[in-house]
């Protein structure tokens, strides 16, 4: 291991054991911190999220580095990106990095879950981004004004997910607390003309399929989609089918954990059962693709 890998690891064991420390002595879960130059205020009940914004410096932005890069190497925009639709996107370390950085000139944020979402709005206030990050407080489905059940996890404030009524559910999250959330189109919400230059960040904790039935013109102009890739997820809630029908105007795919392959749009049968089999042996399971309409 080189010693800057090694500086990193320490780093991030150092601070995960400071946020532990804080966490234990607080009379609110609210602290603040940055990733570089850039303010959050993030929620320390979370261990995923806020835990690894605080210990690393990040959260998966490197994902959209890594995609940013792929779609310039084969030329799938005229130009630069100017707009980021970031689907779930949770308290903003992902927008928020990409617009104030330069990489998008605008973005959408749709984030389901209220508490999430009024650290959404503050996290873009501190950032004084404002006027280039619109937010929607809504989840995105197949239909507008749907009412949904959103199950919640008590420590992994990405991983809150829908809870369809009319599909069976794993035995875990009939023991999480619901809430009632509102439900839209992507098209509803984004009720624009999509634009060349747009890329679409979605991570719904396998609810793609739903969503991206209901982005019909997003996918008619092909947009560059960013969809998480998660089998045990689509499962749950019979969203694969719903995927593969959204996405056969697409030409193929890029799983960004080996990005150096480009993939038909039919081997996504094939990653599922790559990814599904990963998650049975006890590895991760999962994996972010980047769907492009031309190569």
């Amino acid at each position: 291991m080189s010693n800057g890998l090694s500086r990193i690891r320490f780093k991030s064991i150092r601070e995960s054991i400071l946020f532990d420390s804080i966490t234990s002595n607080l009379q609110t879960p609210l602290i603040y911190t940055k990733i570089g130059p850039e303010h959050f205020v993030i929620d320390t009940r979370d261990q995923v999220i806020s835990r690894g914004i605080f210990a690393t410096g990040a959260w998966e932005f490197d994902a959209c580095i890594s995609t940013l890069n792929l779609l310039k190497r084969h030329k799938v925009y005229d130009g630069d990106p100017t707009l980021l639709i970031d689907v779930g996107a949770n308290i903003g370390p992902i927008c928020i990095l990409a617009v104030a950085r330069g990489y998008f000139e605008r973005a959408i944020a749709i984030e389901p879950h209220p508490p999430n979402c009024r650290l959404l709005r503050a996290n873009i206030a501190l950032n004084g981004l404002t006027d280039t990050i619109a937010v929607c407080e809504s989840a995105c489905g197949m239909f507008d004004n749907e009412r949904l059940e959103l199950a919640l996890s008590e420590d992994n404030f990405g991983d809150h997910r829908i809870h369809p009524s009319n599909v069976p559910t794993f035995s875990d999250e009939n023991k999480r607390r619901k809430i009632q959330i509102e439900s839209n189109t992507l098209d509803t919400l984004c009720p624009f003309q999509p634009g060349k230059n747009t890329l679409i960040w979605m991570d719904t904790q396998g609810y793609e399929g739903y969503v991206l039935a209901g982005a019909r013109s997003w996918l008619d102009a092909r947009t560059p989609l960013v969809v998480e890739f998660w089998p045990h997820g689509m499962e749950r809630v019979n969203s694969f089918e719903l995927m593969k029908t959204a996405l056969t105007n697409y030409t193929g795919f890029y799983d960004l954990e080996n990005p150096s392959r480009f993939r038909p749009i039919g081997d996504l049968d094939d990653l599922y059962v790559e990814q599904h089999k990963a998650g049975e042996l006890g590895k991760i399971g999962f994996t972010s693709i980047l769907v492009v309409g031309n190569k």
